[in-house]
């Protein structure tokens, strides 16, 4: 859970997440072998993380409170956005000679 890490959110989400053992797809018809995920080990070598399944409202529950513990205003609901005019104080990624965004139609 890495990226959940970096967002803050890792360690709260990694005790409700649990951890997939390896996966098979089966064809409903016969029952023969479609696909076979990965075995679990060989991600961890890889990506550094074990390959687990969180329910994604459980995610979404993590990543609002986080959001919102920062900024309480930040999630506007039946609200229509028209655009946005990022400034170095509101993103320190933000160049100040970037156009604003265009509204979508």
């Amino acid at each position: 859970m890495s990226a959940l890490d970096v967002l803050g959110i890792g360690p709260a989400l990694a005790g409700q997440a649990g951890e997939t053992l390896r996966y098979f797809v089966r064809s409903a018809a016969d029952g023969r072998e479609l696909e076979r995920g990965p075995d679990p080990g060989s991600l961890v070598a890889e990506l550094g993380a074990a390959y687990c399944n969180l329910h994604r409202a459980d995610l979404h529950a993590a990543l609002t409170k986080a959001v919102t513990k920062n900024d309480p205003d930040a999630i506007a609901l039946d609200h229509r956005f028209e655009s946005s005019r990022m400034t170095a104080a509101r993103s320190p990624s933000a160049s100040p000679t970037a156009p604003p965004a265009r509204p979508r139609p």
